[in-house]
């Protein structure tokens, strides 16, 4: 990968007031859909193909495409257009043959075939799907469906679980709370947390669809983001004031890293290699470096301007080289994490948010 030329940013700060107004509508058109009336599936067809590689698939918010990124050079090789007005979240089958996108405003789950490159599936999946995740045996893709706002109504707070071999809905499960978001597959079971605002993960096992316990994140306020040791031995969980590391098997907490950085972190990645996690800070437009072995932050990565550029997610490759960064309004920025510096800024769609990476042989 060669390092590029950086461009200097530039620009005025926005007052306060227009900031808040700007998240508030940005959370509004993440979070509210349109209510499907059925569970159904589309198919569709269309051919397109890419060279063996390693690809970044980044979901836009607020513009009706996957951007597709080459690691080698780190740059745009192809878009997928997806039948709806953005999406928030993917995930990759481990054999590469399908990604799965979310789409809030839809109500929509689109699969893309990865080997032609365009969408061979939509799901109407439920209320407002924000995030997914995939079994580590690529059998089922499971959905957080986190339901209405506003009234809170939680009889669809829901996950769907999606048999990825047909991409049909196999089953609806509740999710017993409102607004699930941020699963995470590990062991053999779905982690997510229920709620924004509550200080509770749940755990539902894979092999029975059922909710088996309930934990603290040991945290006063609500978990924004879950991470796992490749082991699945233990659960890191992001907050705005600290991460917690929590025992897999016992729910206790064993560690806690402060986070005092006076930021907003969103997001957090643990690298294949077991040796770093990222953290996306919204607030502070940084992506910080924490060492595992040490549990110390080690670096803190500007990637733009406070209040002008907003890291809202960062993904680590699978070689744990380097650290994909998305960042609103409208770019990747690429991170060394040997040199723990920016090497690389690369335009992509409005909003981008959570990266996949993709292994095409």
């Amino acid at each position: 990968m060669q390092p590029t030329t950086l461009p200097k940013k530039s620009g005025m700060m926005l007052p306060l007031a227009a900031i808040i107004i700007i998240v508030i509508v940005a959370a509004a058109a993440f979070l509210l859909a349109s209510k499907p009336s059925n569970t159904s599936t589309t198919i569709i067809s269309g051919s397109k193909q890419l060279p063996p590689g390693t690809y970044a698939y980044v979901p836009n918010l607020h513009s009706s495409y996957i951007s597709v990124i080459a690691t080698s050079n780190n740059s745009v090789v192809a878009t997928i257009p997806i039948s709806a007005l953005g999406s928030s979240d993917t995930a990759a089958t481990p054999n590469g043959a399908y990604l799965y996108a979310t789409s809030a405003s839809e109500g929509i789950v689109s699969v893309i075939n990865i080997s032609t490159g365009t969408v061979a599936a939509i799901i109407n999946s439920g209320v407002n799907p924000v995030a997914v995740a995939v079994t580590q045996d690529g059998r089922y893709a499971y959905v957080t469906n986190f339901g209405d706002i506003t009234p809170v109504n939680p009889s669809n707070s829901t996950i769907s679980v999606i048999d990825t071999s047909d991409n049909k809905l196999v089953a609806t499960v509740s999710a017993q709370m409102p607004w699930p978001n941020n699963p995470l597959i590990s062991g053999g079971e779905l982690y997510f947390v229920r709620g924004e605002t509550a200080n509770q993960i749940a755990v539902l096992n894979i092999s029975t669809n059922k909710i088996v316990a309930t934990f603290s994140t040991y945290q006063t306020v609500g978990a924004q983001s879950l991470a796992a040791t490749s082991d699945g031995k233990y659960l890191y969980v992001l907050s705005d004031g600290s991460i917690s590391i929590i025992n897999t098997s016992s729910h206790l907490l064993a560690e806690k890293i402060p986070w005092s950085f006076n930021a907003d972190p969103k997001y957090i990645s643990i690298a294949p290699n077991g040796a770093y996690l990222c953290v996306a800070d919204f607030g502070n437009a940084n992506v910080s470096i924490v060492n595992l072995s040490t549990s110390t932050v080690v670096a803190n990565i500007s990637v733009g301007t406070p209040l002008q550029e907003f890291p809202s997610s960062c993904a680590i490759t699978p070689d744990s080289r380097y650290i994909y960064a998305s960042v609103d309004p409208s770019e990747v920025d690429v991170i060394s994490a040997q040199s723990k510096s920016l090497v690389s800024r690369i335009t992509v769609g409005t909003a981008p948010r959570i990266i996949s990476f993709v292994q095409l042989k």
